[in-house]
């Protein structure tokens, strides 16, 4: 319940009262196969609902199957992973995401792993319909959805300590992500068409767990794929180019600890990449 009888966050009076109720129910099925392959299945049903007069009370009952496998083969050498699921929500309709993972080692302590999938997402209730002061929803949203790829390899050269590369690259349609408008008020919206690519590099070491300390850096790069005037070819809002940090972790007889510093550049806050945010360095513990 939102009030704001003064205008003091949007710039006009506010008295907004909204309740979601969301309902989860899943069953999954693990089946291995001679100690070495595994086979997955999964149902998953949910109902979704939204108590605003204004909006209608929308509701969102879905109902998805998803199946997946483990196949080693090889001596164990190789790993091939299919996965699809099929999905069905009430206010969207159907959709159908595969995907395929393959692992290979070709020595002790390397693994090359390379992945490529199809994504798709309907926008939650908040991205359609949220009343919140600086950020509100909006109804006429689409689904986005994606191809993505990614190729890495990890190592591990000594006991405890993992060194990773990886790189990925994917195809937006109608990817949602969030610009201010009028007022100051953030409101989701649908880019055309999007490219993301980057890539992350991590360093770990943890003896037993005691103690763990790692560090990372990820490059990515995205472009607004639309072929609108004053926005193609820019960065996305939300999306840093670079953002590198290190974090120490572990336990104390019966005490947890962590301790993460993280460095972002700056971050475009809207698709003309006329307004940015300034670099953030944040420590959290």
């Amino acid at each position: 319940h939102l009030i704001d009888r003064a205008g003091e966050l949007a710039g006009m009076p506010l008295d907004e009262n909204q309740e979601t109720t969301n309902v989860d129910l899943f069953a999954i099925l693990r089946v291995p196969w001679r100690d070495r392959h595994l086979f997955q299945a999964a149902l998953e049903g949910s109902s979704l609902s939204l108590r605003d007069a204004f909006f209608g009370n929308p509701v969102r009952r879905s109902l998805a199957l998803a199946g997946s496998a483990d196949l080693w083969l090889l001596d164990d050498s190789l790993a091939i992973c299919p996965a699809v699921r099929i999905r069905q929500e009430s206010d969207v309709g159907w959709s159908l995401t595969p995907g395929m993972g393959v692992a290979i080692r070709p020595r002790k302590g390397v693994e090359i792993r390379a992945n490529l999938s199809r994504a798709y997402r309907a926008p939650d209730f908040n991205e359609l319909y949220l009343q919140g002061g600086f950020a509100e929803g909006n109804p006429n949203l689409r689904p986005e959805s994606a191809l993505g790829s990614d190729l890495g390899i990890q190592w591990a050269p000594l006991p405890g300590l993992k060194l990773s590369a990886a790189g990925t690259y994917s195809r937006f349609t109608d990817l949602i992500y969030f610009e201010p408008g009028a007022n100051r008020v953030y409101r989701p919206l649908n880019s055309a068409k999007a490219d993301l690519g980057g890539l992350d590099l991590e360093a770990g070491y943890q003896i037993r767990d005691r103690l763990g300390a790692s560090a990372f850096y990820s490059l990515l790069v995205s472009k607004d794929r639309s072929g609108l005037p004053n926005r193609d070819g820019n960065r996305l809002p939300g999306w840093p180019v670079h953002t590198v940090g290190a974090r120490i972790y572990g336990r104390l007889g019966r005490l947890l600890y962590s301790c993460r510093l993280e460095y972002s550049s700056s971050v475009a806050v809207n698709a003309a990449n006329t307004k940015n945010l300034a670099p953030r360095l944040q420590l959290d513990g």
